[in-house]
């Protein structure tokens, strides 16, 4: 990730996948490193963690809080940026 001031912005760039080898067995993997995250409380963009010894995913930390206590149209317009970014998203309750 990198930070940067690009006139009166502040720019985060995260890359799109994350590469890393396995833990058993040789060769390398490449996923992507965010997801989109609802819950009854909050809507936030996360990393996401990849457990490659379980062949599975975990929810990282939080990146962007988009919203506290979301409505409807909260969650209608996070679901069309996650997919307008091809982030998938998981809906925790």
């Amino acid at each position: 990730m990198t930070i940067e001031k690009v006139g009166d912005e502040i720019l985060v760039h995260i890359p799109y996948y994350q590469t890393g080898k396995y833990t058993y067995g040789e060769g390398t993997y490449k996923v992507p490193s965010c997801i989109g995250i609802i819950s009854k409380d909050e809507i936030t963009i996360n990393y996401l963690i990849y457990l490659d010894y379980k062949g599975d995913n975990q929810i990282g930390l939080p990146i962007i809080h988009w919203c506290i206590d979301p409505g409807e149209e909260d969650i209608e317009e996070f679901r069309k940026l996650c997919s307008q970014l091809n982030l998938d998203v998981w809906d925790i309750g």
